[in-house]
């Protein structure tokens, strides 16, 4: 199996106005190897190289998804965020932290045992309101 050749060793290799085909000889030729890596793969390398002027394959660094990096600073601040603003949202407390929003929401459930939820404030219940939905309870439960 070959490896890609550095910069400077593919730019002997390949040649301005040159074919695919002759790119590939000339791999042979330079690296002694019986089968040179398939056309599209030289015609792609060739392209990469001239846009580019770099052969590296870009994807080994960032495949599949991003990771969450958790630092021990950013649990004490979203910790001592918390204790003084207990009802700011979580969205709101990333912009103001300056953290993301993901990483936020891991450090608040499995670092500070927050249980977040966004309190509702609807009304009171006095006395009078619980007596008429009770009445309504029950002539619903007595009807049906």
């Amino acid at each position: 199996m070959y490896k890609t050749p550095a910069k400077d060793n593919l730019h002997a290799i390949l040649h301005p106005g040159e074919s695919v085909e002759y790119a590939r000889k000339a791999f042979n030729a330079k690296y002694g190897v019986d089968s040179a890596p398939h056309r599209d793969t030289v015609k792609r390398l060739i392209e990469k190289f001239e846009t580019i002027a770099n052969t590296d394959d870009a994807r080994s660094q960032s495949t599949g998804r991003p990771r969450v990096v958790i630092v021990d600073e950013n649990i004490l601040k979203a910790e001592q965020f918390f204790q003084q603003n207990s009802t700011t949202s979580i969205r709101r407390a990333a912009q103001i932290l300056n953290i993301k929003r993901e990483s936020l929401q891991i450090i608040a459930r499995y670092f500070a045992k927050l249980f977040l939820y966004k309190i509702q404030i609807n009304q009171v219940l006095n006395p009078e309101t619980m007596e008429k939905k009770e009445i309504v309870f029950t002539n619903f439960v007595i009807c049906y």
